[in-house]
């Protein structure tokens, strides 16, 4: 009997599969295909410009800041100042700005104003009369101008200059080249990897959309919505406001336990025709690799709010994704056709998988 009961699922499967494509059906799902499924995959490129740009933050970010007590403000200082600007006693439009920080003798001033700062003091107050140029805004041009000007603190801004030496201090790179190409690399496979996101999140709503649910499992579904409130409750003490503050409503929750539900057993019910499975190692690899990312201070923390479920089940969408991506018909182009809307789609979250 056991044997004529497997030849009949035999039976049913080849009916569901057809030739070249493939479906399952359990107890809670009937998905369509989700094999051969066509999707546009972005092209990963790097330009010259992201690169300059990654370089410029990183002397950005290395740039440091003296605060000067000793002695009085110099060209080159930046300096923190009220100004109050009057014509003829009276105050004008754009005249007056209140904790402006400037770098005396960059120009963001009249060259009459910023050089009546140096050998201010900070605390010191001082009025520099001014004249508007003749081709200056037309309200004030040629016209005679008194600025109060209160100082409250100078510094000395240090800007490394971009060299083989800079990049050694920065990085485990000898030069300037090695550096850039580095940067290149890392920035190129940070957008391969967006890129198949996005195409794993698109072939994933594809086959919800084409997936028949019968029943929703009451386990999973309170499963989920602890996973959410846990998350929830972590976001609120984290931004220190409300989720109604946010613009987070009840039904806004409620739609995404809803897809977090579906989505995972769409996830499961291919992992399990498929065999794949997901190990406690590469769940403690995946809490190690995103922690930071996401914002928590230890492995405990992060899996105190998913909860071991959310983990697993964030880990089971990384393997399955990649079996899609296999399996699918991309298209690579330079960009989509249409935007994803992500938002319909399973959240970015670790564990709302």
């Amino acid at each position: 009997m056991k044997k004529k009961m497997a030849a009949v699922f035999c039976t049913i499967c080849i009916l569901l599969t057809g030739c070249g494509k493939k479906t399952v059906e359990n107890d809670y799902v009937r998905l369509g295909d989700y094999e051969g499924i066509a999707v546009e995959m972005v092209k990963a490129e790097v330009s010259d410009q992201e690169v300059e740009d990654e370089i410029a933050f990183q002397i950005d970010i290395n740039t440091e800041s003296t605060q000067i007590t000793d002695r009085p403000a110099q060209s080159g200082d930046t300096v923190l100042i009220d100004f109050e600007g009057t014509i003829d006693g009276e105050e004008f439009d754009g005249g007056s700005g209140y904790g402006y920080t400037i770098v005396i003798g960059d120009g963001v001033f009249l060259e009459e104003l910023e050089n009546g700062m140096i050998g201010m003091e900070p605390g010191e107050e001082k009025d520099i009369t001014v004249t508007f140029p003749e081709n200056y805004e037309e309200t004030v041009a040629g016209k005679e101008a008194v600025f109060h000007i209160t100082l409250y603190s100078i510094q000395r801004v240090t800007t490394p200059e971009y060299t083989d030496e800079f990049v050694q201090s920065v990085s485990s790179y000898e030069t300037r080249e090695e550096y850039e190409e580095a940067i290149r690399n890392e920035l190129l496979a940070s957008k391969e990897q967006e890129a198949r996101e996005e195409t794993a999140e698109e072939l994933i709503q594809k086959i919800i959309e084409d997936t028949e649910f019968k029943e929703i499992p009451e386990e999973l579904y309170e499963s989920c919505r602890a996973q959410k409130e846990r998350q929830n409750q972590y976001e609120e003490e984290l931004f220190g406001i409300s989720l109604e503050d946010m613009g987070i409503t009840q039904e806004d929750t409620e739609a995404e336990i809803d897809e977090m539900v579906r989505e995972r057993l769409v996830l499961e019910a291919i992992a399990q025709e498929e065999e794949i499975e997901v190990t406690q190692e590469e769940c403690d690899e995946y809490i190690a690799q995103n922690m930071d990312y996401y914002g928590y201070n230890t492995a405990e923390q992060m899996e105190e709010v998913y909860g071991s479920d959310g983990i697993e089940a964030a880990v089971l969408k990384e393997k399955v994704s990649d079996f899609l991506i296999e399996h699918a018909e991309i298209t690579e182009v330079d960009e989509r056709s249409e935007d994803l809307d992500l938002a319909t789609g399973a959240s970015a979250t670790p564990g709302e998988a």
